[in-house]
């Protein structure tokens, strides 16, 4: 899912519950940028996503944040945010590698 312009998001609905999570993401010449990470309307966090090289080489990070469980998850481009495609995202209910 490409968010590249203010106001881009994608949204995650009814979430299993999770401890972390892992994004698989691109980033083309933009060069590092942060996306806001928003649980149930609230923000959570920033995210911050380094350059990949291109729009179509991929790489994965981890994120360590409580989600409840039905939660909606939402990666929001606002304003002072750089552009970022997210490929997927893995839930990991006790933690990373788990």
């Amino acid at each position: 899912m490409d968010i590249y312009q203010n106001g881009d998001s994608l949204t995650l609905n009814n979430c299993p519950a999770a401890k972390a999570i892992t994004v698989r993401f691109a980033k083309g010449s933009e060069g590092d940028g942060v996306l806001s990470l928003y649980i149930n309307g609230s923000h959570a966090k920033n995210v911050a996503f380094r350059n990949t090289g291109a729009w179509d080489k991929y790489k994965e990070m981890d994120i360590v944040i409580d989600i409840p469980k039905g939660a909606d998850v939402m990666f929001v481009q606002d304003p002072g945010d750089l552009s970022t495609n997210i490929d997927y995202v893995d839930f990991y209910e006790n933690g990373l590698g788990n």
